[in-house]
């Protein structure tokens, strides 16, 4: 791959690199804010759902970043995992 289709790939994926990066950083906030809640004591039942729903958010958001980084990744390689190495092949 030439210089310059490495760089265009780079400069392309950063900007996908950078929302993954500020999706994940919500992710505790949201977590944090349900621990929150349950460590303040007595709570009604909305308090619990809200709770939880603080916690399902958080993974949501989570594994969305997560997919969000893989596509940065495609973006700048072209694939998503390590290319396998070459099986050796054996001699007859």
């Amino acid at each position: 791959m030439s210089k310059t289709a490495y760089w265009l790939r780079l400069v392309a994926s950063l900007p996908v690199y950078v929302l993954s990066i500020m999706m994940w950083i919500q992710t505790p906030r949201t977590i944090a804010d349900a621990v929150h809640l349950w460590r303040r004591g007595y709570l009604t039942s909305y308090e619990h759902g809200l709770a939880i729903g603080h916690v399902i958010g958080g993974v949501l958001v989570a594994a969305v970043a997560y997919g969000i980084w893989r596509l940065a990744r495609y973006l700048r390689t072209g694939y998503f995992k390590k290319q396998p190495k070459p099986a050796p092949t054996p001699w007859p």
